[in-house]
């Protein structure tokens, strides 16, 4: 919502189409309902995190990109977006954010906001292609996720991933 208000664009999106109460609250009664069954549930919450920042990263930078913003405001709208959900979910849970215990986890949408702004201008530029974002936000999104994935392994384990440690150990 504060992403929109930012950019323009009022009435905001969550307020304007219903479909994204609708995925709330589906996914609202999913972890209610499932959630008693999970062993692991921290490490579960833990890798659709590292997901969820990748896709909201994108998900915002393409917004950014539809309001034609500069290269910075495209990146920007990606870190608000995937930063500020963290945010809310961690207060909403009466965690600490993650955004200020982590060096990582803004970094990351940094990244992955940079990652399609770089293939936006290779699409548009080079390509001459004029196609919608999705693409973009896929590859940004995998971009973001597998290195989230492996800094939460390696601090969770409070060591190098084994992969690494096997590669510098040879």
């Amino acid at each position: 919502i504060l992403r929109d208000l930012i950019i323009g664009d009022v009435p905001v999106a969550a307020l304007r189409d219903k479909s994204y109460i609708i995925i709330c609250l589906a996914s609202a009664l999913t972890v209610f309902f499932v959630a008693r069954y999970l062993n692991n549930l921290s490490r579960i919450i833990a890798v659709c995190d590292a997901v969820g920042l990748g896709v909201f990263t994108a998900i915002g930078a393409a917004k950014g990109a539809a309001f034609e913003l500069n290269t910075i405001g495209i990146i920007l709208c990606g870190v608000l977006t995937a930063v500020g959900g963290g945010i809310l979910r961690d207060v909403m849970s009466k965690s600490i954010p993650v955004v200020l215990t982590s060096d990582f986890y803004a970094t990351a949408a940094l990244i992955g906001g940079g990652v399609f702004c770089l293939l936006k201008e290779f699409a548009d530029l080079i390509l001459k292609l004029n196609q919608p974002y999705n693409h973009y936000c896929i590859c940004a999104t995998l971009t973001i996720s597998p290195f989230s994935i492996l800094k939460l392994i390696s601090s969770t384990a409070r060591k190098a991933p084994y992969f690494l440690v096997t590669f510098l150990s040879s």
